[in-house]
């Protein structure tokens, strides 16, 4: 089951404004947010007071959704931190959101089998993505990272507590770092941006930060400490990275290798970050770039591709940490390019593993 997210328009796009991160609590507090200059010294705005249980954000930069009521849970919809408007009751309660792939994630604490779930928006209905009731793992922070094409979330619970990966089609989690370096390690809000995890831990009355730790890293790194808006409540919340995201097409083929676009919409004036990410450091592998797109199955690759032969193929190597970047500027358009990688992977039978399929957007 698809969960139907609204759709994201060009007109949309071309208004978002740069990335924030986003914060709230559960206690009505004005929600948050720091575009995070200055870091680790950052300011925050502040926005309307909501009832904060979990947050997420969508691809068009602009919205917020939000989840209120720790055992009956109620989505809502918010543009950029202003009033919340009532989407739909969840069929079961949520605590951390994410969004991605065109659909929305949750930690359900309470119903069973606990664990993260995929949530449709328009009915509330839930399906299962990774049971956590044997692991005891609770994923109150929870977030989508579009570099890695991965769910993070954060626990307090379970025999190893702290940060893992969750893979979105086996529900396989996987331990990334410790807990937070703080007196009381609660984190209940996390959001991904910039490759980075960033935990609004919420113990702000007892003297803990925020605290962000980049991927890049790898497993068992540092937490890097920022500034909590919220230094006068220990209450529980949520947090969300608020960016453009070029639309993820699908298509993934065998092994795990993710294109991606982040950052402000692709207009003149502005930038956003192509990344290409792979599990196999200093793999070798091929970018493929076409105008059009239509889908095929290729057997060289076992895989679908959006276009083949594609109009432009180029070799392109990843580094040690298996990490392509590379800041694009945005404007010339309105023209849409289709991309998606493949790399020499001799895990795989095809010999190949074959990138999910991307769009991107250029506007004038």
């Amino acid at each position: 089951m698809r969960s139907p997210l609204p759709l994201v328009s060009v007109a949309a796009l071309a208004a978002a404004l740069p990335a924030q991160l986003f914060v709230g609590t559960d206690i009505g507090l004005p929600m948050r947010s720091t575009t995070l200059a200055g870091f680790p010294n950052v300011v925050y705005s502040t926005h309307a007071s909501f009832n904060v249980n979990g947050m997420a954000s969508l691809d068009d930069g602009n919205t917020l959704i939000l989840a209120t009521g720790a055992f009956t849970t109620d989505l809502y919809r918010s543009v950029r931190g202003a009033t919340p408007a009532l989407l739909v009751r969840s069929n079961i309660d949520l605590h951390g959101l994410a969004s991605g792939r065109g659909q929305l994630f949750g930690f359900t604490n309470f119903s069973s089998p606990m664990g993260v779930h995929r949530v449709d928006t328009t009915t509330g209905a839930n399906v299962l993505v990774a049971d956590t009731s044997a692991s005891g793992y609770r994923f109150f922070g929870l977030d989508y990272n579009a570099t890695d094409d991965r769910l993070y979330g954060y626990t307090e619970y379970g025999s190893v507590t702290g940060l893992y990966r969750v893979d979105i089609d086996s529900g396989a989690c996987t331990f990334v770092a410790p807990s937070i370096p703080a007196s009381n390690t609660q984190g209940r809000g996390l959001a991904c941006g910039n490759h980075t995890v960033y935990l609004t831990a919420t113990r702000g009355l007892d003297g803990v930060p925020h605290y962000a730790y980049d991927l890049r890293q790898g497993t068992g790194g540092t937490w890097v400490s920022f500034t909590n808006p919220y230094t006068t409540t220990n209450a529980t919340g949520g947090s969300a990275f608020l960016e453009v995201r070029q639309p993820y097409l699908g298509y993934r083929g065998q092994g795990h290798v993710t294109v991606s676009c982040t950052g402000a919409a692709l207009q003149t004036g502005r930038t956003a970050k192509f990344r290409v990410h792979g599990d196999l450091p200093n793999a070798i592998g091929f970018l493929m770039l076409s105008l059009s797109s239509a889908p095929v199955h290729v057997p060289l690759f076992q895989s679908t591709v959006l276009q083949w032969p594609p109009t432009i193929l180029t070799q392109l190597d990843l580094g040690p940490n298996g990490l392509f970047e590379l800041t694009l500027p945005g404007g010339g358009g309105p023209v849409s390019f289709y991309v998606q990688y493949a790399m020499s992977d001799p895990r795989t039978a095809s010999g190949w593993a074959v990138s999910n399929g991307l769009r991107l957007d250029f506007l004038p």
